[in-house]
């Protein structure tokens, strides 16, 4: 995924406004969508609530907030590829190779969500022209 540019929209959430990035694919069938990155939905208080319900994520901000990149995940083990080899076909390994650098940036509080929503069609045209 390719993003290139900030998105032209801007969205209100209960919290404060909210803009993405334009983020284009590599592969032509998919077309562009708005990423936005690490919205927090929750916390877990840096794990002082751990298995608790999440309580309310922020209060409100006043400026626009940028959601351009994802939060780190929440703590997992990560194994060594020879481990993995031995029980993983060929194409889990690739798979779990392409998304280990994600799992660098581990924490506790890790309540977010990466939405991305496709671009209505005459968004689209003004974008691409």
């Amino acid at each position: 995924m390719l993003t290139r540019q900030m998105s032209t929209r801007t969205i209100k959430t209960r919290y404060g406004n909210v803009r993405g990035a334009l983020a284009e694919f590599s592969n032509p069938k998919l077309k562009p969508v708005e990423a936005y990155k690490g919205l927090q939905y929750g916390t877990t208080n840096d794990g002082r609530m751990r298995f608790m319900p999440p309580i309310s994520p922020l209060e409100k901000w006043k400026y626009t907030r940028l959601a351009f990149s994802m939060r780190p995940v929440c703590p997992q083990k990560v194994t060594n590829d020879t481990d993995l080899s031995r029980v993983l076909t060929m194409s889990s390994m690739k798979r779990l190779q392409k998304i280990a650098p994600f799992t660098l940036s581990q924490m506790e509080d890790c309540l977010t969500l990466n939405i991305y929503v496709p671009i209505p069609e005459y968004i689209l045209l003004i974008l691409l022209t």
